[in-house]
């Protein structure tokens, strides 16, 4: 069979400023969201941001990832980093109703074209 083409990931433009996605959770609402994207190195989309303003103590975190590159998820609150994830990684968080969270999702360059597509769930748990 022939070997697929790898593509760079297309350049998104979000930031920690401005990121992809910012969902705010509520008991009223919706208590979940999952969010998928694509990240490559050392050319493309190298990192996504995504922000979600959780109701509840505590938040599960599922990251599926696809594709030859593993890159690194960080949870951040208040310029803090509260929890790291790799793939496949299923974590609790604790997190505090009301204040917003951002993920940073960066791909690991190792020289050449890596690209990987991803899965991301948060679910707020009551």
């Amino acid at each position: 069979p022939p070997t697929p083409t790898l593509i760079p990931a297309p350049i998104d433009g979000d930031s920690a400023q401005t990121p992809a996605v910012s969902v705010i959770l509520s008991a009223s609402g919706s208590h979940s969201f999952q969010y998928s994207d694509d990240v490559s190195s050392p050319d493309g989309d190298i990192e996504d941001w995504i922000q979600f303003t959780p109701f509840t103590p505590t938040t599960l975190l599922i990251l599926d990832c696809f594709g030859i590159a593993t890159p690194t998820l960080e949870v951040l609150q208040n310029n803090s980093s509260v929890q790291e994830l790799t793939c496949g990684d299923k974590v609790v968080i604790d997190t505090i109703g009301g204040n917003a969270y951002l993920i940073h999702i960066e791909s690991n360059s190792a020289g050449t074209l890596q690209y990987t597509s991803y899965i991301l769930q948060v679910v707020s748990i009551p």
